[in-house]
């Protein structure tokens, strides 16, 4: 069955607000049906109703705090594997679904997941600040003078100042990087985390709201000027894989993600005002002005233009499935692009591995742009093969050992694809997600959509959201937000400035 919903509802607030300040947020939080756009949607017979926000808080329990002398210096990171390592990409999506949950959540439980959003917050800069000396060989931060490109603690040079995008993995302690150079996907996860944030606490005077917006600015500068570069001829632009790493001559379609970039674009031109200035050495405080933006957001156009063209152009269309690595042959303005160890014909599992990725990001496209873009294209061929994969599946079993085997077709691909993928939350959420744009292809397959829809629905509800692992516990908060029908729909949730505040 088809439902439709419509625009977002007036957030959570944390209890200290003013009551004016709160009542503020309301008024402008119900402008938002004429902001954003019905999103035609599937969904599961069993949404988890009533159960994302305890999910949520559960995940957020496992963080690791490091308490501040100020309360509110205090971090928290994100631990993985049996070493307990610190990686960016657990550490931006725990932060972005904590920044959704604030959002979207009643003011009794707003406060709380703020906290925790805030100190994952800090918990990412100080990954940035600790990728500053740490075999730093893309971001250099020069002592004095004008450091573009980077971010600080304050409006002007005289502040120190570090890299954005910080190294993808430290030790346990945070003493050590254990992964160098940044990973693109996970640097605009934390982008847009802050977004979601900034944009929702826009205008109530919380005293760490300039100062990340400032962070955030920088960043999505920094993003568009590390990790991507563009053609020689100038007029397309491609994601790399991190921080001067890779470009044209050898993409990974799992680090495209035009929805975060159409975020990133928007927040640039509603934000220049207050955080475009290009501060000067020993000033307090610059002019802004909107000529970055405007540079900035033709870029991130052409990014978001590139980044369709090179998916669709890469995707296998008889399966959907994507590459883990592909050669464009495309020149590449930036002389540090080059294809030495880009994979010819990568292994069937790395196939499936790179099309769960690239499916969340095209699948957020279509959950917050489905007017603006058209990802449809995108996920139709991967939403029928993932149908058809379970169209044998027993519809009352609900856990992943008793299923038969899922072999789903990898595509254009030499070898065949493990039939683990419905055991592995980073792979069986990004694919549930993708089933549920409504299928307009004349397709037999179409029959089986809502029973697969439902039956991964069921895994993620009955296993993963059960878990006490952070990795399968992130991953389970996402598909319940993906396919929540309360106020916690991941579709309804403000990414950007609202009209009425714009000017």
């Amino acid at each position: 069955m088809k439902r439709l919903f419509v625009g977002s509802r007036a957030a959570g607030a944390p209890a200290d607000f003013s009551m004016a300040r709160w009542l503020r947020l309301v008024v402008l939080s119900a402008g938002l049906q004429a902001c954003f756009a019905a999103t035609p949607l599937l969904y599961p017979e069993d949404t988890g109703s009533g159960r994302t926000l305890p999910t949520i808080q559960r995940l957020m329990g496992l963080l690791d705090v490091h308490p501040q002398e100020r309360e509110e210096d205090t971090e928290a990171f994100v631990h993985e594997g049996p070493e307990r390592q610190i990686t960016s990409r657990g550490q931006a999506q725990a932060f972005l679904i904590a920044s959704i949950a604030t959002a979207a959540a009643p003011p009794a439980a707003a406060e709380e997941l703020l906290a925790s959003a805030l100190q994952l917050y800090n918990g990412w800069r100080r990954l940035c600040a600790e990728s500053k000396d740490q075999h730093q060989e893309c971001q250099v931060v020069p002592e004095g003078g004008r450091r573009p490109f980077t971010c600080g603690n304050g409006p002007s040079w005289r502040y120190e100042r570090f890299p954005c995008l910080p190294h993808h993995a430290f030790d346990h302690n945070i003493d050590r990087a254990t992964g160098l150079g940044s990973h693109s996907d996970a640097d605009a996860d934390a982008i847009v985390a802050m977004i979601v944030l900034l944009v929702h606490h826009d205008g109530l005077g919380l005293a760490w709201w300039h100062p990340m917006g400032q962070w955030a600015y920088d960043s999505c500068k920094a993003f568009v000027h590390y990790n991507t570069v563009a053609s020689a001829s100038g007029d397309q632009r491609m994601i790399r894989t991190g921080a001067c790493q890779r470009g044209w001559s050898c993409s990974d379609p799992t680090m495209f993600a035009p929805a975060h970039y159409r975020v990133m674009r928007q927040f640039m031109i509603d934000f220049s005002s207050l955080f475009g200035a290009e501060p000067q050495k020993g000033a307090a405080n610059a002019v802004p002005s909107a000529k970055d933006a405007q540079a900035f957001s033709r870029m991130l156009d052409e990014l978001i233009a590139t980044a369709y063209r090179t998916l669709s152009s890469a995707q296998c269309r008889s399966a959907g499935t994507f590459p883990s690595e592909l050669a464009t042959g495309t020149p590449s303005a930036g002389a540090d692009d080059d294809a030495e160890g880009c994979a010819a014909s990568p292994p069937a599992d790395a196939s499936v591995t790179a099309s769960a990725r690239a499916a969340w990001h095209v699948a957020l496209d279509y959950f917050w742009f489905a007017d603006e873009s058209n990802p449809r294209a995108l996920l139709e061929p991967l939403s029928l093969n993932v149908a058809a994969s379970l169209r044998y599946a027993k519809p009352g079993c609900l856990q992943a050992t008793c299923m038969p085997v899922l072999d789903m077709d990898a595509g254009c691909v030499t070898g065949s694809a493990s039939a683990q993928w419905a055991k592995r939350p980073s792979e069986l959420v990004p694919f549930l997600l993708v089933l549920m744009p409504p299928i307009h292809q004349a397709d037999d397959r179409t029959s089986y959509q809502q029973q697969a829809l439902t039956l991964l629905a069921g895994l993620v509800l009955d296993v993963h959201a059960r878990s006490r692992d952070e990795t399968e516990l992130r991953w389970a908060a996402l598909a319940m937000l993906g396919f929540a029908e309360d106020r916690y729909a991941l579709a309804r949730v403000r990414h950007a400035r609202q009209a009425e505040q714009d000017g």
